[in-house]
Parts: structure tokens; C-alpha cells; sequence
């Protein structure tokens, strides 16, 4: 009581809760259970941008759509640091670690739309492979290029280089 409190709003998944009183200590060191120290929001936000992002909202888009629920504006590149998560983690999927062998690799490529600027048609490639045990597993994936014989040999000669 003695050394007061401060103010601060925290938006949650069912609101802004506004005015919340959170006490201090002599040395700083009090930190409620209830939230974190600096955070304005609880993980709800970021889960529901990550879910926005993929499934295919711009991050104008997100900002706006936050601005309307909560009132106050996400920039565009603070939502791209909050989907850069995202990223990293596609990232350390791509570089896990394979078994050693497959009986069977399939190379299959799918077009569907993307937007990067425009709204247009892409191919994604996907490697499935069949291992000893008969599990099928998805090895890898990446986007771009025509759909071609050439493309994939070109795929599997790097992949066999860099195991």
C-alpha cells in the first residue's frame, strides 16, 4: 500500500480489462501471477494473428481487423514480428533430421493460389517419402518454380549433395 500502484490496461481474448491496479514494491521486484510484467495482452493475440496469417490475411489486414476488436492499431510490422514465429519454426522443420533410408520418394506439385502483390497461381512441391516400415512421411516442402521433370531432378541432386 505504502509504495502505491500504477495503471495499466490488458487485453484479453473476452476484452480490454482497463484500470487494472497492479501494486508496487520498495525494490521493484513484486510481479503479479496473473500476467506478465510488460505485455499488453495475453498469448490469445499472437495465437489468433499466427491463425489469420495462415490463412492468408495480409498484415494490413490483421491490423485492421485487431483495430475494429480492440480499438487500438497493430502496426503491419508488428505483426510481421509476431508471424516471424512462424517462420522459424518452418525453418527448424526443414532442417530435422531424416531417417536414413526410404523405399519410395514421391515429388508431386499442387497449384494453388497465393497472394504475394497479386493473386496468382503457384506450384507447391511436396516429398513424401515411404520408409522401410511402410509409414509415409512428408520430407519436405517448398514453393515456386513450373511443374517439370527437370525441376525435380534439379530437387533431388541438391538434396542427395547435401546428405
Amino acid at each position: 500500500m505504502r509504495n502505491g500502484y500504477y495503471q495499466r490496461n490488458l487485453d484479453t481474448q473476452y476484452g480490454r480489462i482497463e484500470g487494472l491496479l497492479v501494486p508496487r514494491d520498495r525494490n521493484g521486484e513484486f510481479q503479479t501471477q496473473l500476467f506478465a510484467p510488460y505485455p499488453r495482452h495475453t498469448g490469445w493475440l499472437e495465437e489468433a494473428i499466427i491463425k489469420m496469417y495462415q490463412s492468408g490475411m495480409s498484415t494490413r489486414e490483421i491490423g485492421k481487423f485487431i483495430e475494429r476488436i480492440l480499438g487500438n492499431a497493430y502496426s503491419p510490422t508488428t505483426i510481421s514480428h509476431i508471424t516471424d514465429v512462424v517462420k522459424e519454426d518452418i525453418a527448424k522443420w526443414h532442417t530435422r533430421p531424416l531417417q536414413k533410408r526410404y523405399s519410395i520418394l514421391y515429388l508431386d506439385g499442387l497449384y494453388i493460389k497465393l497472394r504475394r502483390d497479386t493473386v496468382e497461381k503457384e506450384v507447391i512441391y511436396v516429398v513424401l517419402g515411404v520408409n522401410e516400415e511402410g509409414y509415409r512421411e512428408i520430407l519436405d516442402f517448398f514453393v515456386g518454380g513450373q511443374e517439370s521433370p527437370m525441376y525435380g531432378r534439379k530437387f533431388f541432386k541438391t538434396s542427395t549433395k547435401e546428405a
